[in-house]
């Protein structure tokens, strides 16, 4: 009987005693990213009156359709600390005569501080992607001189898909942007017939944005870390397109115009991204 009675006093006690872990919250995550993001358009005082933008080689753009779509944005972080600073003085080896913000590389092109930056901590053994999705495209409104819109982000494929990157520091945001797509008819005095050319295409490939942000964060950050992601798009992408190069006998040569936008989004388009608050 006393071991009956025993095994009952036992069995009483563990009815009321919490077991080991039980009634605890989930464990304090690290830093996550929280992120919103929009598309700039600027037309930069081009606007004319009859609603046409105005290019640097004096064509005359009448947007009918922008359609931009952004697949993903990711967050790049790495292990160790993120040095930011860039000495002109010392180049890494591929590059020399740093001045003004860029270096020339062995082919003499000029390359931004940034960009080598970004270069120097490519092959870091650390570094890992924390991917976000955004939803659907968007269609800008060219009728204006400039517009913010919003862009709808996703979940993050983490492991929790709430876009953890600490305890590890954040080193860059990449922006894949999949499409643009263009309706547009375009006009020049000398180049182009006096009716001008309509013009439709999309980019032939998608284009990676990538800008370099380094913060800190360790295992004892914030919890947040709030990130305003913004992609630029600027008067010099239209700058760069020489349209009449894409027009032959009043028809459009859409394959290698549509290569050209990939060139030009790829080297005028800007990102911007700002921290709003870390809590």
């Amino acid at each position: 009987m006393k071991w009956l009675l025993s095994f009952l006093v036992l069995s009483g006690l563990m009815g009321v005693w919490p077991l080991s872990g039980c009634g605890l919250g989930d464990g304090k995550g690290w830093t996550r990213v929280a992120a919103d993001a929009k598309v700039h358009w600027s037309q930069e005082g081009r606007l004319q009156n009859d609603g046409s933008f105005k290019t640097s080689k004096s064509y005359f753009v009448a947007f009918d359709t922008v359609e931009v779509g952004v697949q993903s944005i990711a967050f790049e972080s790495v292990a160790e600390e993120v040095d930011g600073a860039f000495d002109p003085s010392n180049p890494p080896p591929g590059y020399s005569l740093c001045h003004n913000g860029h270096c020339h590389n062995e082919a003499d092109e000029l390359i931004d501080y940034e960009d080598i930056l970004l270069e120097m901590g490519a092959a870091s053994g650390t570094s890992k992607l924390i991917t976000q999705m955004v939803s659907q495209p968007v269609f800008l409104d060219t009728t204006k001189e400039a517009t913010i819109t919003a862009l709808t982000l996703g979940s993050c494929d983490d492991g929790r898909r709430v876009c953890e990157i600490g305890p590890d520091n954040l080193r860059s945001v990449v922006v894949n942007v999949s499409m643009l797509r263009l309706k547009m008819r375009v006009y020049h005095e000398d180049k182009l017939p006096a009716d001008g050319v309509d013009v439709e295409v999309q980019m032939a490939a998608p284009v990676e944005l990538e800008k370099f942000y380094p913060t800190s964060l360790g295992s004892d950050a914030q919890q947040v870390l709030r990130l305003s992601v913004e992609l630029q798009l600027r008067a010099a992408i239209w700058d760069a397109v020489e349209f009449s190069d894409f027009v032959i006998d009043g028809e459009v040569q859409v394959i290698a115009l549509s290569e050209q936008l990939v060139r030009a989004l790829k080297h005028n388009a800007v990102l911007e991204i700002e921290t709003t608050t870390i809590n």
